[in-house]
C-alpha cells in the first residue's frame, strides 16, 4: 500500500473505542515511632515518601501530614490531617479515596475514616483524614502512626483493546519492561535497542521461545538485530506481550499486524483484524493483500466479501489492478461472485 492511500485509510477505516477504565490499590503509609517526633511535625510539616513505583502507574501519590489549629472541626482544639498530593498522568480523570486510622489508638473504639473525591479540574492537594492532637497523644512511644488508603483511579482510555483492564499485575510487569529491570537480552530495531525478559518472551510467543534456545544452545551474545520491523510497532507489540495492551494501534495497525504474524501472537494479530471496521473498493485490495500475506483469516474474509458485494465499483478502480499478479485471489473472488 502506498504512503497516500494507507494515510486515506488510516482516516476512513479504524474504529476506536473510548472507554473509562478503573483501577484499584490500597496503599499504606507508616511512620515509626511517630511520639518522639511530634515536635518536628508541629513546626515543619513532614512529607512521606513517594510511594514506590511498583503501586504506581503513571499517576503517583504521596502523602504529608499537616499539624493544624486552623481547620479543625472544634474551636480550641489542634489536629493532624493527612494530605494526599496527586501527580496525576494525562489520562486520569477521577479518584475516590478512603482514608481510614489503622491504629487502635483511641480508647473508644471509634473508628476514624474520611471519604474524598479528586477529579481532573481540581487542584491536586487533598486534605482528608483528620486525627485529633488528643487522639495522637496516647501513642505509645515505639508506636507507629499507621494509615491506609484505598484509591479508586479513572482513566479515560483510546486503547484500542477494549477488553484491557488494568491491574496489578499488568501494572507490574509494564513496570519491569519501562524500566528495564533485571532484563536479560536486547533487541536492536533501526536505531531504537529493546531491553526485555526472555522468560517473558517465551511464554508468549512460540518464535520467541525457540529464538531464545536456540541462542542458548549456540552461546551467542544475547543481542539480536530485528532488520524488518518498524520501531514504534516492535514495541507495542512488547507492550501487548507485558500488558495485553497496545496504544499506538491506529496508526501502525498494518505494522503491527506483521510484527504479530512474525511471531504468532494471535490474539495481538486477531486485534488487529478488528481495526479494520470499514473497508472502501479502494482499500480492498491492499488490506486482501496483506490479510493473505500474514494469514489474517477473518480479515482475509471480511474483505473477500466486501469485494463480492461491490464488484462492480471495485473492478473500476486503478487499485484493483494490485490483484491482478495474484491468480489465485481472483480465482476466489470471481468464485464469490459466481456464488453470489
Amino acid at each position: 500500500m502506498s504512503g497516500e492511500s494507507s494515510e486515506s485509510f488510516y482516516e476512513t477505516g479504524i474504529h476506536l473505542i473510548t472507554s473509562i477504565i478503573k483501577s484499584e490499590r490500597v496503599c499504606t503509609w507508616e511512620i515509626k515511632e511517630f511520639s518522639s517526633h511530634i515536635d518536628i511535625f508541629q513546626n515543619t510539616p513532614a512529607e512521606s515518601k513517594i510511594f514506590p513505583s511498583n503501586f504506581n502507574y503513571e499517576t503517583k501519590f504521596q502523602f504529608q501530614l499537616i499539624y493544624s489549629s486552623k481547620h479543625t472541626r472544634q474551636p480550641g482544639k489542634s489536629s493532624y490531617f493527612v494530605q494526599l498530593e496527586i501527580k496525576p498522568s494525562k489520562e486520569l480523570q477521577k479518584c475516590i479515596m478512603e482514608t481510614t486510622l489503622q491504629n487502635q489508638l483511641n480508647t473508644d473504639s471509634r473508628i476514624l475514616k474520611s471519604n474524598s473525591v479528586w477529579t481532573k479540574d481540581k487542584i491536586p492537594k487533598i486534605l482528608m483524614l483528620e486525627i485529633e492532637s488528643s487522639i495522637i497523644e496516647k501513642l505509645d512511644s515505639n508506636d507507629s502512626l499507621m494509615i491506609r488508603c484505598n484509591v479508586s483511579e479513572f482513566y479515560l482510555s483510546s486503547d484500542e483493546n477494549p477488553g484491557f483492564h488494568r491491574c496489578p499485575l499488568s501494572i507490574d510487569l509494564d513496570r519491569l519492561r519501562r524500566e528495564k529491570l533485571l532484563t536479560d537480552f536486547t533487541f536492536t530495531v533501526g536505531e531504537s535497542s529493546f531491553k526485555v525478559h526472555k522468560a517473558i518472551l517465551s511464554v508468549r510467543s512460540p518464535v520467541f521461545l525457540a529464538m531464545f534456545k536456540q541462542n542458548l544452545t549456540e552461546k551467542t551474545r544475547n543481542v539480536v538485530n530485528i532488520p524488518d520491523i518498524h520501531p514504534i510497532a516492535f514495541n507495542e507489540m512488547l507492550r501487548f506481550i507485558y500488558t495485553g495492551n497496545v496504544k499506538d494501534l491506529k496508526n501502525f495497525s498494518f505494522e503491527i499486524l506483521e510484527a504479530a504474524d512474525k511471531y504468532q501472537i494471535e490474539e495481538l494479530k486477531e486485534m488487529c483484524e478488528k481495526i479494520f471496521s470499514d473497508i472502501t473498493v479502494r482499500e480492498a485490495p491492499s488490506i486482501l493483500l496483506l490479510a493473505d500475506r500474514h494469514n489474517a483469516k477473518n480479515l482475509r474474509a471480511k474483505t473477500l466479501k466486501f469485494l463480492r458485494q461491490n464488484i462492480k465499483d471495485a473492478i473500476s478502480t486503478s487499485e484493483f489492478s494490485e490483484l491482478y499478479s495474484r491468480q489465485d485471489l481472483m480465482q476466489e473472488i470471481l468464485e464469490a461472485v459466481v456464488d453470489k
